[in-house]
This record gives structure tokens, sequence and C-alpha cells, in this order.
């Protein structure tokens, strides 16, 4: 459909091009019908990428848990489902507040009863509250912490250069440093596990690791 755009429209400090000239799928930024998710265009240097197999995975999981992205808390058992590090990272600081926009009297399909936002900040985050009994909560819990797809490490790899290139924190990214080096220099495979961070490991695997280098007897004097 087409329509005319605001006169005034600055996109990237640089005057809206004409409409003609618009991408049809851009058009939806200043547009008052209701877009649909055929309107977002995929990146296509987006350097997750995934399978027939896993996607019809993660279309089965959208069905049974919803969106688990957002902050979500079951309300039966008066827990966190998804959100628990974003939860963790908001307490070092001010806590937020939740706000909710819509209740529901009778579950959704995928259990919520109720729609909301947490601010922190002055920044708002999705926050969804459902009816689960344990066992759809563990496998939520699992589903959230599972990514869907995989890396495209040569793609990876690619956008980390051009960050750093351009000085930009790489920390934010959530790569720790021995992912980040080994993305710089072009690794294959930046995310096995030898690469993982010792404050990212569970404690029950600390202990079994310490207690596996004080069982292991010191290695013999060279001859």
């Amino acid at each position: 459909m087409d329509m005319d755009l605001p006169a005034a429209v600055v996109v990237d400090g640089m005057p809206a091009p004409k409409l003609c000239d618009w991408p049809t799928r851009h058009r939806l930024w200043y547009s008052d019908s209701m877009a649909t998710t055929s309107d977002l265009s995929p990146n296509p240097r987006n350097p997750r990428k995934i399978t027939d197999k896993r996607l019809a995975q993660l279309k089965r999981s959208l069905t049974e848990f919803g969106d688990l992205s957002g902050v979500v808390f079951n309300r039966r058992g008066g827990r966190l489902v998804s959100g628990h590090q974003r939860a963790a990272a908001w307490d070092l600081g001010t806590p937020g507040s939740i706000e909710y926009t819509q209740r529901f009297d009778t579950p959704t399909n995928t259990g919520t009863v109720a729609l909301g936002r947490i601010t922190v900040n002055g920044e708002t985050f999705a926050y969804r509250e459902v009816e689960w009994d344990e066992a759809r909560e563990k496998a939520a819990n699992l589903a959230a912490n599972r990514a869907a797809g995989e890396w495209d490490t040569e793609a990876l790899g690619g956008w980390a250069k051009e960050l750093n290139e351009a000085h930009f924190d790489l920390d934010l990214t959530m790569f720790n440093e021995n992912e980040i080096d080994r993305l710089l220099k072009g690794a294959t495979d930046p995310l096995s596990p030898d690469t993982t961070d010792l404050d990212s490991k569970s404690d029950d695997r600390r202990a079994r690791e310490i207690a596996e280098v004080d069982d292991v007897a010191p290695p013999a004097d060279p001859p």
C-alpha cells in the first residue's frame, strides 16, 4: 500500500528517500496500518543459521511455550522460567518495576495469564506470567536455555573483526576473551568447551574439576 512519507523524516542522519526509492518492507516504519512478520526483512549476514529440523522444533516450542526470550515467571511454581541472568544483572543496580498491560481470566494456549513490561533505568523489557505444572516449567526452562540456531563461524568471525576495527567494545557481545581472541584469529570452532570461562561453569562442575586435579599425581621429574 503506497503512502506519503513525512517531509521532515530523517533516517541515519539523511533525509528519507522518495517513496519510489523506499523499499516496500521499510515502509512499515511509517505506516498506520497493521504490519505482518513477513514485512520483517532478515539480515542476509546474520551469523546465526538454523537447519530445517531445528526450525521445526522451534516452531513447536513457540506453539507450546510461547516466546521464552523475554522474562517469564511461572505463577503456579512461584519462580522464573527464563530471565534468570537478566534479573540478576538488574539486581546489581536499582531493581526494575513490573507493570501489567494485559491479564487473562483463562490461560491462553501457551498457559499465559498476564503480559507486562519491566522498566529498568527508563528502558522496558518484555514480561510474561504463565500457569504451568512443574514438568512443563522444566521443559520450557531447557528450551529457553537451548539456542535453536547454530553459529556460522565464518560470518561470526567477520562481524567480530569488523566490530574490532570499529573499536566497538566486544565484551558487550557476551563472548568471553578466549572466544573473541579465537574469532579474531579465524578459528573454526570458537565456542568449543575449552574456551569457556571458569566463572561460567556450575559450582558442581568446578568442584568436580578441583577434585580431579587434587587426585592427579604430580608429574615425574624429567630424566
